[in-house]
């Protein structure tokens, strides 16, 4: 079959500038291809099944569907240092390693999954990679970590478009077996769980884009894309409040937290300050925030320290390295910290000699060792002077 097909791919970029930046990482879809048809082309094995980390390239191959992944949604887990993305054509989610470098995530082994860029987890459908099991995703979007210190912290979810009937979508929720190190599977079998730990059947329906929000507080907060709507839910699935727009859709919606807005920051003016024991210095930072009246200040240790308060205390009296943290509080209650090594330095040993005895008349040099700059009484800056 003589098809046009689009892959997919996913960028990392660093920003160099204003409107620049450069590819710091890469993977590719095309990659990580299988196929159990032709075997004298590319990427050909007897049997999909055990090749489970791949993408079947003839699956969902029907009609001239050049578009016939869609990856629709990404998230980053920072710990786990993996990429979840959804799949609209496939019904599914799949779970990268971005611990890889570049040529390793074109590859098959490497990173901490010794997988290099194959798939490490994939859930929704397992027919798109010949297991047995029900499809669960019927249509995906939104695929992501429940974030931390929210309920079902480190669940995946996703937004299931005709999850429950094709009047009514629903947000599904899912533990996937991560053992700490891998994510555990039986060859042959699909991935488990077999269904969907959490279920939220969303009040109206969307059968394109939409998303939802897993809030600390046992919230959640569904965004109904097609039909311009948002809202919230307690734990219990009660409806708290919503929102309807009058002129368009709502592909995503998402909260955030009055900190975040804010992002209070501190920039220390001399991040690394020494001084001689016994010796003093000022502590610098500049404090900033978004729309924020004032701000407080917390200095620890207490030690040495004119006023553990201040935005820029005074330290003296040293004779050891200190550390010292700055908590900084907005006047809204949000915070930032720096921390602030001053190094202490010992005084110099400086060795002039013995004593010098001359007669009148004559001269003989004094030397001293020990500093990096001198001053003798007479005004001389060397460390040896000539006296007669």
């Amino acid at each position: 079959m003589n098809q046009e097909r689009w892959t997919e791919r996913i960028v990392e970029i660093k920003p160099t500038g204003l409107n620049t930046g450069e590819i710091v990482w890469e993977w590719n879809l095309w990659d990580h291809l299988v196929q159990n048809l032709y075997p004298t082309k590319n990427n050909y094995q007897p049997t999909i099944i055990d090749h489970p980390g791949l993408l079947n390239i003839n699956y969902n191959n029907s009609g001239n569907n050049r578009d016939f992944i869609h990856m629709n949604g990404i998230d980053y887990n920072a710990e786990l240092d993996q990429i979840v993305v959804s799949s609209r054509y496939m019904y599914e989610i799949w779970v990268i390693d971005h611990s890889t470098t570049t040529a390793e995530a074109a590859s098959h082994s490497g990173g901490n999954s010794g997988k290099g860029g194959d798939f490490i987890y994939r859930w929704g459908n397992p027919a798109a990679y010949g297991a047995p099991g029900n499809a669960v995703f019927n249509v995906v979007h939104d695929a992501h970590w429940v974030p931390k210190g929210s309920p079902r912290e480190g669940w995946l979810g996703v937004f299931n478009n005709f999850g429950v009937s094709n009047n009514i979508s629903a947000v599904d929720l899912f533990q996937p077996p991560w053992d700490g190190v891998q994510y555990t599977h039986t060859p042959g079998q699909a991935y488990l769980p077999l269904t969907y730990g959490y279920r939220h059947a969303t009040n109206g329906f969307s059968g394109n884009m939409s998303s939802s929000q897993q809030l600390p507080n046992g919230n959640m907060l569904v965004c109904l894309a097609a039909a311009g709507k948002v809202y919230e839910i307690d734990p219990n699935g009660n409806q708290l409040w919503q929102y309807t727009t009058n002129f368009s859709w709502i592909p995503k919606a998402w909260r955030y937290s009055r900190c975040f807005i804010e992002h209070p920051k501190i920039a220390v003016a001399s991040p690394d300050p020494s001084i001689c024991s016994g010796g003093g210095t000022q502590l610098s930072i500049t404090p900033t925030a978004t729309n924020v009246s004032g701000f407080s200040y917390e200095w620890w240790p207490a030690e040495g320290l004119s006023d553990v308060t201040a935005q820029n205390p005074i330290v003296s009296g040293l004779t050891d390295t200190t550390f010292y943290t700055v908590k900084m509080t907005t006047s809204n209650g949000c915070t930032a910290t720096a921390s602030i090594p001053v190094n202490v330095l010992p005084l110099p040993a400086a060795n002039a000699g013995v004593d010098v005895t001359i007669l009148s008349g004559q001269s003989a040099p004094l030397t001293a060792t020990g500093g990096d700059s001198y001053l003798w009484s007479t005004g001389e800056t060397s460390a040896g002077i000539m006296v007669s």
